[in-house]
Parts: structure tokens; sequence; C-alpha cells
């Protein structure tokens, strides 16, 4: 099948100086949770366990929401799971809390022309 958006996007999963220093006290164990669980979600996408990386992610945003990749790879999973009103909120959401995202732009802009 072909993708409606018509390109392939990379999503990086860079955090931004804004994004660690509002992990707040013990950030460094705060960081390495938040690195444990983006791995394990990656893993878990590239797997195809979308069901178990979106409940990995969603608690990830329930400690970490202002991590606008958290925001991005749930934007990934309902696009997969061709959600893509889910998967607009996500990556708009994640070019609220980080807007110089080009990709995420991109996919924002590409989404909003196919729901509308």
């Amino acid at each position: 099948t072909e993708s409606r958006l018509g390109e392939n996007y990379d999503i990086s999963v860079k955090m931004n100086p804004i994004q660690i220093s509002s992990l707040g006290e013990d950030s460094a164990l705060k960081q390495e949770k938040l690195a444990i669980g983006i791995a394990k979600a990656n893993g878990l996408i590239s797997k195809k366990r979308l069901d178990e990386a979106q409940i990995v992610l969603n608690g990830l945003i329930q400690e970490f929401d202002k991590v606008s990749v958290c925001h991005d790879l749930l934007g990934n999973i309902y696009y997969l799971k061709r959600d893509l009103k889910q998967a607009y909120f996500h990556y708009k959401k994640s070019l609220q809390l980080n807007p110089d995202k080009i990709e995420t732009q991109q996919i924002v802009q590409k989404l909003k022309t196919i729901i509308n």
C-alpha cells in the first residue's frame, strides 16, 4: 500500500536542553528512565508491537509531559495504525514543545491537508 503522505520522514530523538532541564530534581535518574523508556518503545515499534509501545509512551508522557519525542513516537504509532487525527494531534503537540523540528513541521502540514 502506498503512503498517503507520499514521502518518508525521519523523526529524530534528540532532546534539546530545555527538555532536559525540565526534568527537575534527580535529573540523571529521570534522564535514564526516559532514555530506557524511549528505547523500549522504539524496540516495540520496530517489532510492530504498536499497542505495547503506545502503553509505554503514554506512561512516559504522564511523567515527562514536556518531552516532544514522546509525542513524535506516539504520532508515528497512530500514523501506522492509520488513525491520522490522533497522529496529527501528537505531532502538533510535539511542535508546540519543540517548534524547530523541520521534519515534524512537514508531517503536520501533510496531515493537515489530508485530514481537512
